[in-house]
């Protein structure tokens, strides 16, 4: 999937790094946790993502987990070249054993990792943490994979793009998909499923579904300044310029979810990734739950927790970061009929939950429930 780089670079412009929000005309809009499951399919409840970031030995790590040592030129410090990492494995022997499938897999995730899912501004190269994290694969499974993801965008977003920079880094895929998705005037057409081709899984996850565009928007006819003037002419009750608060209960939609989403995709938690963390402000954006919005309370500041990064801190281990988890529950009055939404109350939260975004007691409920049980279980 290309990328429209007009469109990032515009959705860049209305990204205010203190609330994690877009600002638009009709009010704050973000990526959620609920975003990433259903467009990247990756869990978003399970164990943080972090550790340690550095090993004694990298070319000893590399062979213990992928099978082969890596040449010198490809590894610059604690990181390697993901073209490496893709020329090495590109075809498994039909009679490989367990342990080469499973270095085989090692790598393939590895290189999702540096090239799709968490790429650095670089996209060229891929940290060894990750690899660590990937040493067992029974329990990859574990962990918070999406909001490792939607960590890194967000870090990504706030940090924007420099001189001689040709990208920002993070889920771009995930970026755009999410604009396609409500965003419905700079869209591109889309060729409907089948019945089959639903039940055989080609829909989900969500964004496999814009492989099927049957007419794709030149980014050569829409230039910045385009893009600017449709998202000015954006209004939630507009007939022509609409803005989706709820993309994902469309039928066209829905019927491809199938998985439960999680509670905590609505709640207002820390997302980590390593050394990254930043506040997942769903209170902001109560809409995209079918929620009525209040005043939002003032954005976390994490100028002090930004301050710690990788550089010069390749010895630490990550795994002492607590933070307290906070759910949003509904507003029970609004001053704007624009927000008010046709659901039942739910009750708040007794307490504050102390844990990570791998804890996710029961909370609130959507109004209409639309995402399908997972045929796993």
């Amino acid at each position: 999937m290309d990328v429209n780089h007009f469109l990032i670079s515009s959705l860049l412009e209305r990204w205010r790094s203190e609330t994690h929000t877009f600002h638009f005309p009709h009010g704050d809009t973000t990526v959620t946790l609920e975003d990433v499951a259903v467009l990247l399919g990756l869990p978003i409840d399970g164990d943080v993502v972090t550790g340690p970031t550095t090993v004694q030995d990298i070319f000893a790590t590399f062979h213990e987990h992928l099978g082969v040592i890596p040449p010198p030129t490809v590894i610059r410090g604690n990181s390697i070249r993901v073209s490496w990492l893709n020329s090495t494995f590109q075809q498994l022997s039909p009679n490989a054993n367990n342990e080469v499938i499973a270095q085989y897999a090692r790598a393939y995730i590895l290189t999702l990792i540096g090239s799709i899912l968490m790429p650095d501004t670089s996209t060229a190269r891929v940290h060894v943490m990750y690899l660590l994290r990937l040493a067992d694969l029974n329990v990859v499974r574990n962990y918070s994979w999406g909001s490792a993801v939607l960590a890194c965008l967000y870090h990504c977003l706030d940090h924007g793009i420099h001189l001689r920079q040709e990208n920002i880094g993070g889920c771009m895929i995930l970026l755009q998909c999410w604009a396609w998705e409500r965003i419905t005037t700079i869209a591109p057409q889309l060729q409907p499923l089948s019945d089959q081709e639903v039940a055989d899984g080609d829909g989900f996850p969500i964004c496999r579904r814009w492989m099927n565009v049957t007419h794709r928007i030149n980014p050569a006819s829409i230039s910045v300044t385009e893009f600017r003037l449709r998202f000015d002419q954006l209004r939630t009750r507009h007939v022509i310029l609409k803005f989706l608060w709820r993309p994902y209960t469309r039928q066209e939609v829905s019927r491809l979810i199938v998985v439960d989403i999680p509670p905590v995709s609505r709640a207002k938690v820390p997302i980590i990734c390593f050394a990254t963390v930043e506040i997942h402000q769903a209170d902001r954006v109560k809409r995209q739950f079918g929620l009525r919005q209040n005043i939002s309370p003032e954005p976390v500041n994490l100028d002090q927790v930004h301050r710690d990064d990788l550089r010069g801190r390749n010895d630490r281990d990550w795994w002492y970061i607590n933070h307290t988890i906070r759910y949003i529950s509904p507003s029970t009055e609004s001053f704007d009929d624009e927000y008010d939404m046709l659901q039942e109350p739910s009750q708040p939260a007794s307490q504050p939950y102390t844990g990570h975004v791998g804890s996710s007691p029961d909370f609130i409920h959507h109004p209409q429930p639309f995402f399908k049980q997972s045929p796993m279980g």
